[in-house]
Formats: C-alpha cells, structure tokens, sequence
C-alpha cells in the first residue's frame, strides 16, 4: 500500500491555486475543514491517484484505471486515455507522491525529465485535472525556466481557453467596460494570491465608496468584477490596492464614463416608420439604414401602424449586419420564425416595442410535442420575438414581448420544446462588440396555459462562448410563463449581472448550468410561484457541470426565493453535479421535504471554494432550517431559523419593502446591497417593470 498523506495537502494545493478574493477581510481558505472536504477526489487525476496509492503494482493499477475511466460520470470528464498516456500516468502519479499530491510541481519536474514526451503528459493532465490545469497551467507558462515551452499551442489543441473575448493588446494591464449602471473591471495576469481592495467616485467627488474586492478568475488568470448602481454619462475614477504575500502594496488607478441614457441620434437620419415600410418584412439591409458611433439611425413607429410580416416570412424586421439603428416606439407581429433578427450585428437599442405573433403553428403533435407539419423533422424549437444572432452591444427596454403563436410542451412530454421570447447569442465576431446586451425595464409573458420554453434562452449552452459572454445586464424586469427556465446564462457569464428582477411560472428560475467563465452576479431577484403548466418544478436557481465544463464563480446574493421545492439546486451537465457558487444574505423559503427536495442549497457534490454565509433558510413543512452540503462550507447567522420564520411572515403578503438588518452578523456586500438606514433590501426593491404603451387590439 502507497503512502496516503497526500490527500490533505492537495486539497491545501488546489486551494492555494484557485483561492478567490470574494471578501477582502475573510479569505475563502479560512472558511472550510481542509481534511474532510471532498473536493479533489472529484477530479478523476486524484481519484487516480487513490487507486494508484494502493494498488500492489503498475500492472494491477492499469487495470483498475482502465475500469474507472470506464465509468459514464467520469468518461464524460476524461474521454479517454491513449496508450501513449496510460505510458506517462505511472510516471505522473510516481512523481505526485514524491510532491505529497502536489501536481503542478510533480509536472514541472517531469518536464525536465528526457524520456517524457511533454505534450503527451500535458494533455494528459489537461484531461485528468479538468479544474486544477488553469492554475497549473499559468503557474508553468510563467516560470522562467519553461515559458519557452508551446504552452499556447498545448492550450489551444486541447481547447482549454475561451477564444479572445475582449478588445486586448499586448501591452494592456487593464481592460473597463462600462454599461448604463455599471461597469468591469479586468486586472491581467494576476495570480489567485494577489487580494484586493475596491474604491470608486465620480470625477468631483470627495467621497470615496467600498466596492467588492475583485475576483480571481482562473482560466484566464485575471483579477476582475464589477461595480453597480452607478449614474449613467458619468465619469468615475477606481482605485485598486494590490497585495501579493508580504510585498509592499501596490495601487493601481483607472478611470471609465458609463454610457448615456439614450444613443446620440443623428438627426438627417430619423425615419418615420410609414416613409420607409411598405408591408411585409421590414427589410434593414436592403433599405441600407445604419448610423454610425457619432450619430445612430433612428426609426419611429407609431402603434397604429405595426410592422407585420407576411405569410412564410421568416422574419417581419431584418436588420442583418446593420448597426446604430435606434427603434422606438414599433410594434411587430408575425415571422415565420423571428419577429426581430440581425446577424453580426452591433449596437442596437429597442425601445417601447411591443412584439407578438412571431413562430411555426403546429400542424401535427407527436408525443405531446408540436412540429410544423408531419413531414418535418425536427421540433419547434428556438422560435424567437428577438433572436440577435452574433450580435452585440444591445439594449432592449420598455418591451413587451408576448402571445407567439406556437407553445412549449411541458416536462411530461420530454425536455420543453418551443418559443423562447429572446434568443441569446452575443458573440459577435469582433472582441469589441461580444456581449454587452442590456435587458430593463421589459415584460416579457406568456400565459397559463400558452407557454415559452425558455423566456430568455441562450444558444451554445456549454460552450465558452454561449449565450450572453461578456459584460451584460438584466434588470427591472418582469419575466413568467415559461414550461423550462426564466433566464439561461449558461455559457460564459464573465460579469454578466442579473438584479431587481420579478420571475415566476417556470419550471426553473435561473440556469447558470454550466458557467464555462466567471464571475456572474445574481442579486436582488424575487423568483416565486414557480412551476410548469403542470405545476411541476425543480430549483430557483439551477448550477452544475463544474468538472465537465469549468470552471466559473457564480455569485447570489440578496435574492428572495419562496418556492416550494428547492432554492439553489443542481442539475447534472454532462452527468456533473458540482458548481462554484458564493450564497450570501439570501431569503430563501421552501415547502417541500424529502430526500431532493425542500432544500435552501442542494449541494450533493460540494466544492472547497464555494461560501455560503448569512442566508436565511426556512421550509414550511418541517418549520427549520433544511440544506443539503457540507457543514464545513455553511455559515448560517445567529438565530437562523427564528429570523427566517419572521422573514417569510413578514414577506409573504407582498411586503412592500422586504429587508433584514444590517449588523456585524449580517454585513451589507459593499456596493451591491441596498441599505436604507441599518436595513439592508431583499429581493427585487422596484416593481416597476416600465411604462408599456396601450395597443391596439386587432
């Protein structure tokens, strides 16, 4: 039997490598057992290591590896081993031992090795480590002795790194994006040992307020995050204090200006909507509207006079590659497929719209789901009131987007098929122009009985450059009647902020499943009553697939959940229950109680990473306390339970004003919670959706 001792100190490794700066008074590292945290047997490279600790030779230890690779949950981690590294695993392992577990310097010592082929041990590793290869990774790119290595090309066979997701030169050390209300800040090339402290103000200020310390974000070895509820068209000023061990520390200063209210319009290009359209489809490309960054395109319409697209088009407006085009005030009725669709295009903005009628009728059911006639071969799927195909820098505002003419089936019926009320695909071709789509102020409905399947459903789910990407916002909505998810921000997620939302009659809230690239924020949200059109539903918010699609930080704080069967739960990706989250000072209510559900956080496959701090949970069943992870990674406040029955009694008849104190067991997140006076707001703090215009019913 091998020596056993090198459990604990690679968990400490992993830790070490992955730490996160989620509190600049606290570390996460301080906060968990390091013993009894199960966290490295889920990557397959430990559970390996176990066998091979106790296995009486190497033969015998192939063996049993094969058999475990054999294994679905961990095939669809690993793939599959080649000869060529089952040759380099004895030697990897043999080595792991002589570093107590330590993997990265077990792989800086075998690089050095003659008779190691590199690029086989390395994408053996890749392979084997699918979380613990990011810090490894850009701990050995950077050590002098092996940056000569082809680190990037390794990277890029085994796809490992998201493509250029931002507008970065060489030379850069700091990348800001501002929207309307808020703005990133991305620190290159900083290790997960470097913490931080925020500071911002407005140009003219002499106040200086906290902001949230930055977050390690491992893939790209970068500190970043983000700053809200800032004034639009101002000017901030940030300060970043940097501390590495026991360096001096280091300061680091940027300035950004959000983005205004509204587009600069040029005004010799205001169309009026009955000038330019003539029925059908509202044809952007072919008319050649656009504008440009100094003055955008405008187009008024008027509720009297709707664009309405014909019978088999696809689309009633087309607004192709066109970009800066201002819409206000259009209402839009049919599409075959899209009521609203560009493609690679970039700032767009949409306000007062309302669109409805758009989607495939059924013509034949098959096993309770619709398609469009007998003879086609695929569902109706992905029928969309917008689809912004490779579009970026969008904002959509004070819509109201309803009434497609297909509905969803319910989960009795298989994974829901059907409408989908905005289609997100951001990722633009240009780094520039990927993400930045901005969602306030909307309704977006189904009915009862006539339902989405997603309300906002994201393309390319597990891939990094699914969905949203980078850099966007949803906010100040109001978003029910969907038979699968409200929101799905799977795929990258990198600062992308999901607050002051009012979600309801779905079978899931909001799906983070998998984030391939963090941080995310979800904060302020009010997610009840869920439930398909069956009065079927699993979790408020739904996470998972950490190890088969890493490895992104999901933050959720301040959010009032009253649902009746879980708060935060998993969904297995690609059969992978884990995820990375950061729970803090949420409300959470639950009904049921069995042995899945009733959960304030389901956690069955816990991360040493992950903080749950300060969260109200309370089940009506069995009047107490129910969560399902590891103790060692859970801090409830003083009198948990007693405050949290006071929370829901005070909550449930609509409260208008939904708070809990604020005090040193309870603190506030700086810049993210909304204090009045020692209260700090839960939930959505505005019903205010919008003003949506009256229509015309015919």
């Amino acid at each position: 039997m091998r020596n056993l001792k090198f459990i604990i100190l690679c968990i400490a490794v992993v830790m070490a490598a992955c730490a996160s700066t989620g509190s600049s008074e606290e570390a996460p590292a301080t906060k968990v057992n390091l013993i009894t945290l199960p966290m490295p047997q889920a990557e397959p490279g430990y559970k390996l290591m176990s066998i091979y600790q106790q296995s009486a030779d190497e033969a015998s230890f192939v063996g049993e590896a094969k058999q475990l690779l054999k294994k679905e949950r961990i095939k669809r981690i690993v793939g599959s081993l080649d000869d060529e590294q089952y040759a380099v695993l004895c030697p990897l392992l043999a080595e792991m031992q002589k570093q107590e577990g330590d993997v990265t310097q077990a792989v800086r010592q075998l690089l050095n090795q003659p008779t190691i082929d590199q690029e086989i041990l390395i994408a053996t590793v890749f392979k084997l480590f699918p979380v613990t290869r990011y810090p490894l990774y850009h701990s050995l790119r950077l050590d002098p002795a092996l940056n000569e290595l082809p680190w990037a090309q390794w990277a890029n066979n085994k796809k490992i790194l998201p493509p250029k997701f931002l507008p970065r030169q060489a030379t850069d050390t700091h990348f800001v994006q501002p929207l309307i209300h808020s703005a990133s800040i991305t620190l290159f090339d900083k290790p997960a040992t470097v913490t931080n402290t925020v500071k911002y103000r407005a140009i003219g200020s002499q106040t200086w307020l906290q902001a949230m310390p930055l977050q390690h974000e491992p893939i790209t070895n970068v500190l970043t995050g983000s700053i809200v509820h800032l004034a639009p068209a101002t000017t901030y000023e940030v300060e970043v204090t940097l501390q590495n061990h026991n360096a001096a520390p280091a300061q680091q200063h940027l300035t950004f200006t959000t983005r205004a209210n509204t587009p600069p319009i040029n005004p010799d290009k205001v169309y009026q909507l009955a000038d330019i359209y003539q029925g059908g489809t509202l044809d952007l490309a072919a008319l050649n509207i656009s504008g440009d960054e100094n003055g955008w395109a405008k187009i008024v319409g008027s509720p009297e006079l709707p664009v309405e697209a014909n019978a088999g088009d696809n689309y009633a407006i087309n607004i192709g590659a066109q970009s800066y085009i201002y819409f206000e005030d259009i209402t839009v009725k049919g599409g075959r497929r899209f009521a609203v669709h560009s493609d690679k295009a970039h700032h767009l903005w949409f306000n007062q719209c309302d669109i409805s009628g758009w989607g495939r009728a059924p013509g034949h059911i098959k096993n309770g789901v619709a398609y469009e006639s007998e003879n086609a071969n695929n569902p109706i799927n992905y029928d969309a009131g917008f689809y912004l195909k490779e579009t970026g820098v969008v904002v959509v505002e004070h819509c109201h987007v309803h009434d497609p003419i297909p509905k969803a089936n319910s989960w009795k019926h298989g994974h829901p098929q059907g409408p989908t009320a905005f289609l997100t695909h951001a990722n633009h071709p240009n780094p520039a122009y990927k993400g930045q789509v901005i969602l306030r102020h909307n309704t977006f409905e189904g009915k009862p009985e006539h339902r989405y399947n997603d309300i906002i459903e994201g393309r390319y789910n597990g891939e990094f450059y699914g969905a949203f990407v980078r850099d966007s916002a949803i906010y100040n909505n109001t978003f029910k009647y969907g038979n699968d998810d409200v929101i799905e921000l799977d795929g990258s997620q990198y600062n992308v902020l999901v607050y002051n939302n009012d979600m309801s009659h779905t079978y899931a809230g909001i799906s983070a499943i998998p984030n391939r690239l963090g941080p995310s924020y979800i904060f302020n949200n009010y997610l009840h009553d869920l439930g398909d059109d069956t009065g079927k539903m699993w979790t408020a918010i739904k996470v998972g697939g950490l190890y088969t699609r890493p490895t992104g930080r999901v933050n959720i704080w301040q959010n009032y959940i009253t649902v009746y069967r879980n708060a935060i739960a998993a969904s297995r990706f690609e059969g992978n229950s884990a995820f990375w989250l950061d729970v803090q000072n949420n409300v959470f209510i639950t009904r049921s109680a069995n042995n899945t559900s009733g959960f304030g956080i389901y956690d069955i496959q816990p991360y040493a990473l992950s903080i749950y701090k300060n969260n109200y949970d309370y089940n009506l069943n069995t009047s107490a306390m129910r969560n399902k992870t590891a103790a060692d990674i859970y801090s409830a406040p003083t009198q948990d339970i007693d405050l949290a029955a006071q929370a829901w009694t005070w909550f449930k008849d609509n409260h208008p004003v939904r708070q809990l104190p604020v005090n040193n067991a309870l603190p506030a997140l700086p810049n993210f919670a909304v204090q009045t006076g020692h209260h700090q707001l839960i939930g959505n703090y505005t019903m205010d959706s919008g003003s949506l215009k009256e229509r015309p019913t015919n």
